[in-house]
C-alpha cells in the first residue's frame, strides 16, 4: 500500500503520533509530502531546528522520531494517481492548498486526521473517505447542549477559535445525525527510551499551567489534601524542561491529569506509559479499550472524590497493582503503532 502523508509544519501531537507509528507498519510505503522539519533534524539546518525546538529540546513525546520511506520535496509536483490513500495529518492553514485538490479529484482515497484541541468537526469531513477526529464526545454529549455545563473548558472558547479558520474548515457540533460518520482516534505517547526509578518519593504530582478552573480548583484542593494528610505532593504551574517533567511522573506514586486546552491530553497517555498511577478527571469524550476505575487508573468529578480516590489509591500501596494494569493495557492498545494501525485498517 502507497501512502501519501501531508503533515503540517510544526509540531502537532496527534498527527506525528501518527506518522511515527506508520513508520513502523511493513505493509505500507510511506511518501511524505512536504518535509517536515521536526521528523528530519538531520536534513536541515540547526538554526532552522532550534527555530521551532528552542535551544534543541524536544518535547517528550518527539524524543525520538522515525523518518519516513520517501520524501516528496515542497515545490515537486505530487501525482496523487500514484497513491492508495493520501492522509493529512492536520487541517492547518499551510495543508489547505493541497487538501482542496485532493477532494476535487481523489475524495474517496482522502484521510483526514483531525487533532485539534476542540471537541467539533469540520465541515471536510463530508467529502473525504474518513475523518478521525481526536475529541468525539460520547453519547451523553452530542451536541452544544450535552456539553456538561459543570464543565469549565466552554466550547464557545473553541468555536470562536474555529472560525478564525476559512470556510473549508468551519467547525460545526458533533449532532447526532453526522455523529457515526466521525471515527475516534485518541492521543498517545510516542515510544521513546527513558530512564526509569524506583524511589516513588512523592505521594502525588500535579503540573499542570493554570489554563482553565478546574486546573486551578484542583491544583487548590490537592494543597489542601495534602496539608490534611500530611502528603508529599509535588505542585508546579509554570513551564518545565522536558526530562524535568519526565522525572516528576517517574518519582510519583500518582500522577494527576487534568485537561488542558481539550480534553484528550499528553499526560493522559504519559502516566501509564511511565506505568504510574493514573489520576484523572473524568473525560466526556470516547476512549476506547479505556482505563477502568480502581482496577488502571482513578477517576473523579468533584473534588470530594478526588480526595477520596487519593487516599484510596495511597492505602496499603494499592497504586502499585493500579499502575501495572495500565502498562499492560497501554502496550496492548494505545502505543503509537496501535494508532496508526487504526487508521490503516
Amino acid at each position: 500500500m502507497n501512502i501519501l502523508f501531508v503533515p503540517s509544519f510544526f509540531p502537532n501531537g496527534l498527527e506525528d503520533i501518527v506518522y511515527s507509528g506508520m513508520n513502523k507498519l511493513r505493509n505500507i510505503n510511506l511518501y511524505e509530502y512536504t518535509l517536515k522539519p521536526s521528523y528530519h533534524p538531520d536534513l536541515i539546518p540547526i538554526e532552522a531546528f532550534n527555530k521551532i525546538f528552542p535551544n534543541g529540546v524536544r518535547p517528550s513525546w518527539l524524543l525520538q522520531h522515525g523518518s519516513g520511506k520517501y520524501i516528496c520535496q515542497q515545490g515537486e509536483y505530487v501525482d496523487l494517481d500514484n497513491f492508495d490513500y493520501i492522509i493529512f495529518g492536520s487541517t492547518r492553514t499551510e495543508v489547505l492548498p493541497l487538501l482542496s485538490r485532493t477532494i476535487k479529484k481523489a475524495s474517496d482515497r482522502t484521510v483526514i486526521i483531525d487533532g485539534e484541541d476542540d471537541p467539533f468537526v469540520r465541515s471536510i469531513f463530508k467529502y473525504v473517505k474518513v475523518y478521525f477526529k481526536r475529541e468525539k464526545l460520547d453519547r451523553s454529549y452530542s451536541s452544544l447542549s450535552g456539553i456538561n455545563k459543570n464543565n469549565t473548558i466552554s466550547a464557545l472558547t473553541f468555536l470562536s477559535r474555529g472560525l478564525k479558520n476559512l470556510p473549508l474548515i468551519t467547525p460545526i457540533p458533533q449532532i447526532r445525525n453526522i455523529r457515526e460518520r466521525i471515527k475516534s482516534l485518541n492521543m498517545t505517547v510516542i515510544e521513546h527510551q527513558f530512564r526509569d526509578c524506583n524511589d516513588l518519593d512523592i505521594d502525588v504530582s500535579l503540573v499542570a499551567s493554570p489554563t482553565n478552573k478546574v486546573r486551578l480548583t484542583y491544583a487548590k484542593a490537592l494543597e489542601n489534601i495534602a496539608k490534611k494528610n500530611g502528603l508529599k505532593i509535588y505542585l508546579n504551574n509554570g513551564s518545565m524542561h522536558p526530562i524535568d517533567y519526565q522525572n516528576i511522573i517517574l518519582h510519583s506514586k500518582l500522577v494527576v491529569s487534568l485537561p488542558g486546552a481539550g480534553y484528550d491530553t499528553f499526560r493522559y497517555w504519559e502516566v501509564p506509559y511511565y506505568e504510574r498511577c493514573l489520576v484523572s478527571y473524568r473525560l466526556p469524550i470516547i476512549i476506547e479499550h479505556n482505563f477502568t476505575d480502581f482496577e488502571s487508573a482513578l477517576f473523579f468529578s468533584s473534588t470530594a472524590e478526588f480526595e477520596k480516590k487519593i487516599l484510596w489509591g495511597l492505602k496499603k500501596d494499592r497504586y502499585e497493582d493500579l499502575r501495572k494494569s495500565a502498562k499492560v493495557l497501554f502496550n496492548k492498545f494505545h502505543t503509537d503503532l496501535k494508532r496508526a494501525s487504526r487508521v490503516i485498517n
